[in-house]
């Protein structure tokens, strides 16, 4: 069972953590840094039926990967802004690490999802003011993942946040990218056992969404991420870095928590390594992938 509970975690994070998930192993001119992750365990009683006790386990992470040096384009500093300007180039930071990665797709702006967007910037420290600034896109990005015997599909709802020299919260009129969480869908399929297992471990009948609903998500999961570029302190290059935030809480059933194999510390131990070894190698392949587009960009 605790093998089908970590690959739910993992199938998680990969759904919160869309812009940067990958699987390759770390280039040897990408830094990374990163900060432990924690876990709470926390009981709550679900809707109407105070005896109907299920249990909420918090998962938090961050990192942060600088890429190598690289020149300038000819324009200088101002023609950065032209590579961040492309939905293709942008398009890799949500590859996850892979040339054919899940399918991008631009949807039409709601009030709904306006509202949303500025809600979760709230949440990172964003003020309504500030969210203003910046071209803003909503996307949809579906990433099919695979394990024995069970396929699930994640569509992750997401705004990009694409910020010029022109607005007025940039850091030293440089372009950045910021990438925001607002829902997330997952479907599965394959084995009835397996499907049975994942349904009754999420807590949903036909996928699970996480959208900030109290009987759901009572802490809120959230993903922020931020890419930007970083003038060298010779000013003759730059380089890019990405630095991700992650929270992810889990609603189980009460009775799931006690037909685990291992105690709830350890439970807890499991899962956080789990889940940090998934951000750890989340970053750093689309970030490779960035920077390769931008040397070929300056040919």
């Amino acid at each position: 069972l605790i093998y089908f509970v970590v690959l739910f975690l993992i199938v998680t994070v990969g759904s919160s953590d869309a812009a940067f998930v990958g699987r390759s192993d770390t280039p040897h001119h990408v830094y990374t840094h990163s900060t432990p992750t924690s876990c709470t365990l926390m009981s709550a009683t679900s809707g109407k039926d105070t005896d109907n006790k299920i249990c909420f386990v918090q998962f938090s992470a961050n990192k942060t990967v600088t890429t190598e040096c690289v020149p300038l384009p000819a324009g200088g500093l101002s023609s950065v802004q032209d590579f961040f300007d492309c939905n293709e180039h942008r398009n890799l930071l949500l590859s996850a690490g892979k040339r054919n990665g899940p399918n991008v797709v631009q949807i039409e702006e709601t009030d709904k999802l306006l509202s949303m967007f500025h809600e979760e910037s709230k949440l990172h420290g964003i003020s309504d003011e500030e969210s203003k600034c910046g071209l803003i896109k909503f996307l949809n990005v579906e990433s099919p993942t695979k394990f024995p015997g069970l396929s699930v599909t994640s569509i992750n709802t997401m705004s990009s946040r694409f910020i010029t020299k022109n607005d007025a919260d940039t850091d030293d009129g440089m372009p950045e990218y910021q990438f925001t969480l607002l829902d997330s869908t997952q479907d599965a399929k394959g084995a009835p056992p397996l499907v049975w297992l994942f349904k009754k471990l999420t807590g949903s009948g036909n996928g699970v969404t996480h959208s900030g609903s109290s009987d759901v998500d009572p802490k809120g999961s959230s993903s922020f991420t931020r890419v930007y570029a970083v003038p060298s302190e010779d000013g003759k290059g730059i380089s890019f870095e990405a630095n991700a935030s992650l929270n992810i809480v889990i609603k189980f059933p009460s009775i799931m928590m006690k037909l685990l194999p291992v105690n709830v510390e350890k439970f807890e131990e499991q899962g956080s390594a789990s889940i940090q070894k998934v951000l750890d190698k989340s970053i750093r392949p689309s970030m490779e992938l960035f920077v390769e587009a931008y040397k070929k960009w300056l040919q």
